[in-house]
């Protein structure tokens, strides 16, 4: 995990998607946070930052951002990048390196095979902190394509069952009386990442 040196002795901590970082030093240009240390390709990807219900974009690689403690990013992409593995173990290794700690797969009786994180916190909007679990479909190639849906766990549920026409549509899950299946269309861009299905994700989590 990288850690600068600076003239500023306090560590600051900070997070991008679901990863905790330690620095320093508080001041990083977009370029230094998208490589150094998401591991992203700066050409490939936006850097956003939350605040509080917001989302702000640094799409200027050499702006230089002053860091506070408890600041929270997220990557966009905007272009695909290359996998080389594919399935639901693929998305399983990918969002515990995003900094998921408890992640399970579950299977359906239909035989859909599910990524389930087990206490996910909904990163923003009228839910925010809300502790859920998030069932994510794993098509056998992913991340060449994402599922049509999430499905949620919570109590009480974010949402009713309803379909509001151009809102949500929430209905009942495979998973069992407990989940709530949300319909989303997510898109791979020919080529996805776990780290862009996730931000589509918080989104929609966001904007519910």
């Amino acid at each position: 995990m990288p850690t600068p040196t600076s003239d500023h002795q306090h560590e600051i901590v900070f997070h991008i998607d679901q990863e905790e970082f330690h620095a320093t030093t508080d001041r990083f240009t977009v370029r230094t946070l998208l490589a150094d240390y998401a591991k992203e390709d700066p050409n490939t990807s936006i850097l956003a930052e939350r605040q509080g219900n917001a989302t702000v974009r640094h799409e200027n690689l050499d702006e230089l951002l002053v860091v506070k403690s408890g600041t929270h990013f997220i990557v966009l992409h905007n272009k695909p990048t290359p996998v080389s593995d594919f399935g639901p173990q693929r998305l399983v290794d990918d969002l515990r390196a995003l900094g998921h700690a408890s992640v399970e797969t579950m299977t359906d009786a239909g035989g859909i095979v599910y990524a389930i994180i087990r206490g996910f916190v909904v990163p923003a909007g009228g839910f925010a902190g809300r502790q859920i679990d998030l069932g994510i479909p794993a098509p056998p190639s992913f991340p060449n394509a994402f599922g049509s849906a999430l499905h949620v766990r919570a109590i009480p549920q974010l949402l009713p069952l309803e379909n509001v026409p151009n809102v949500h549509n929430v209905a009942a899950s495979p998973l069992g009386p407990e989940w709530h299946y949300w319909s989303h269309n997510f898109s791979a861009g020919g080529v996805g990442t776990t780290r862009r299905l996730m931000s589509q994700i918080n989104r929609v989590l966001s904007d519910a």
